[in-house]
């Protein structure tokens, strides 16, 4: 298992099965936002089973209900993650003619230029603990957000999924996700 904390949560990804890398901290995605300013990355880029690329994005929302209900009932998050995975994308390209280790970068973009590859893209959205008689509504907030993503992600995939430790995705078994302990 490869490990990564990603502010309070630690993020499991089972090596036997997925390769992943923390997109964002990168060197290669530092030196484009550096040099283009405002350019935004997803947190993970990964592969399963070597024939599913998958971006991997981590909000977490916990004890800050009031201040990011406007971003989900406007579209606001969706948009910000359209925005990353495009950069995301951008940089990738960029980075194979760029990077000192453009080897990096092949197996990711074998997969995004091969059209019949599976691209999910995963908004892993953790909120506070709704109460039982909320979770039905809970239910229908992550399928709205999940069908606006999925809209604005038309230009790349409509394989998206809105996800969180109680609803673990479906689409790329073998990460696992629990609360650091800080």
């Amino acid at each position: 298992m490869k490990h990564f904390t990603e502010g309070k949560l630690v993020f499991m990804f089972n090596t036997s099965i997925i390769q992943t890398f923390q997109f964002d901290k990168h060197v290669d995605y530092q030196k484009a936002s550096n040099a283009l300013q405002q350019t935004k990355g997803v947190d993970f880029l990964g592969i399963q089973d070597e024939t599913v690329l998958f971006f991997l994005e981590i909000k977490d929302f916990r004890g800050a209900r009031i201040q990011n209900k406007k971003r989900l009932e406007t579209g606001e998050l969706t948009t910000e993650v359209g925005h990353k995975v495009r950069d995301s994308v951008a940089c990738m390209i960029g980075a194979n003619h760029t990077s000192s280790d453009p080897q990096h970068w092949h197996p990711y973009l074998k997969l995004l230029f091969n059209p019949t590859t599976p691209i999910w893209v995963i908004l892993w959205l953790e909120t506070d603990v709704v109460a039982q008689h909320k979770i039905q509504k809970q239910k229908v907030n992550d399928q709205t957000l999940r069908h606006d993503l999925k809209r604005k992600l038309r230009w790349l995939t409509t394989k998206v999924e809105v996800c969180s430790q109680n609803n673990p995705p479906r689409s790329v078994p073998g990460v696992q996700v629990i609360n650091s302990k800080t």
